[in-house]
């Protein structure tokens, strides 16, 4: 159900939940969440560990914002690259993942495990980014006298949310009904300063593309993951690409209409006198220049 202005019919559905769900069941806890979800207006809201929901999660959402198509549970680990396979369009994920990425995601952590190499790897697979967290290292905290404490939730995000939005922060608000951070995912206004990255099958038919990509990526040194190292290498031939494209192939329409103007004006020309040898040169090369720049155009 939508979330604004239905603050009172989610408040009355957790009351009818209140004897199924553990967490949920004190009237304060209700007043606070409901509290939160007032102040933050969400066009989605996920409350984890609730017991008497099934798989322990429960869902609220804006539907003028969001359209719930299917709903289905699996492991994040193993099922990060088929979605990413299946799905074309930017997605994000987040909740708890009882994991951390970095020692420093979690107090007196001696060193980097493999656990957290481990998720590294599957966050960098499908090309996911873990933005920064404000509002404190760690979204949870625990154990004896709260000595015990990990960045355990986050949303992780693909590259191509960056080209929709022109703001995106993730932060942790205050523990308040439990021992877990809220964490608030706000991507700003529609950016119309980033296009997405096109790949134009043009360039292929200009000679010496590939060897021109090969000798980039060769070039290209990054330490680390074999995941990491393919993302930023990425990163840095399509910044290349699209330098070399505005530098070296410009406008594919216009320098095609302007070698077409050339060709009409020599053409003109030559209706009226001979060519000289020098014209006629010209002439072909007016011609040699359209004919590459629409295959070119045609191409793209």
């Amino acid at each position: 159900m939508p979330v604004e202005g239905n603050e009172v019919g989610i408040l009355a559905m957790l009351k009818k939940l209140k004897l199924r769900i553990g967490r949920l069941n004190d009237c304060e806890k209700r007043k606070l969440i409901k509290g939160v979800v007032r102040n933050q207006k969400p066009d989605l809201v996920c409350l984890l560990e609730t017991k008497g929901c099934a798989g322990g999660l429960l869902f609220f959402w804006d539907n003028r914002v969001l359209e719930n198509l299917e709903v289905e549970s699996g492991g994040f680990m193993g099922g990060a690259g088929a979605i990413r396979g299946l799905w074309e369009d930017p997605w994000c994920i987040g909740g708890d993942f009882n994991v951390v990425r970095f020692p420093e995601e979690r107090r007196n952590a001696p060193r980097l495990t493999t656990e957290m190499r481990r998720f590294s790897e599957v966050i960098g697979e499908p090309g996911l980014r873990d933005f920064p967290l404000t509002g404190g290292p760690f979204t949870w905290i625990g154990g004896l006298n709260s000595q015990a404490a990990s960045r355990l939730d986050r949303f992780l995000i693909l590259d191509q949310w960056e080209y929709h939005f022109s703001a995106i922060t993730q932060s942790a608000l205050p523990r308040l009904v439990s021992d877990h951070s809220p964490i608030v995912l706000k991507a700003g206004g529609f950016s119309s300063s980033k296009s997405p990255f096109r790949f134009e099958n043009m360039w292929l038919k200009i000679d010496g593309f590939k060897d021109l990509v090969r000798s980039w990526w060769n070039g290209y040194f990054v330490e680390g993951y074999s995941s990491h190292c393919i993302a930023e290498k990425l990163k840095a031939l399509k910044k290349d690409l699209k330098k070399w494209n505005k530098e070296v192939v410009g406008n594919v329409s216009f320098n095609r209409a302007e070698a077409y103007s050339r060709l009409q004006r020599w053409e003109a020309k030559e209706n009226e006198i001979s060519l000289t040898p020098g014209d006629v040169e010209a002439k072909n090369l007016a011609f040699e220049d359209y004919k590459k720049w629409a295959l070119l155009e045609e191409t793209s």
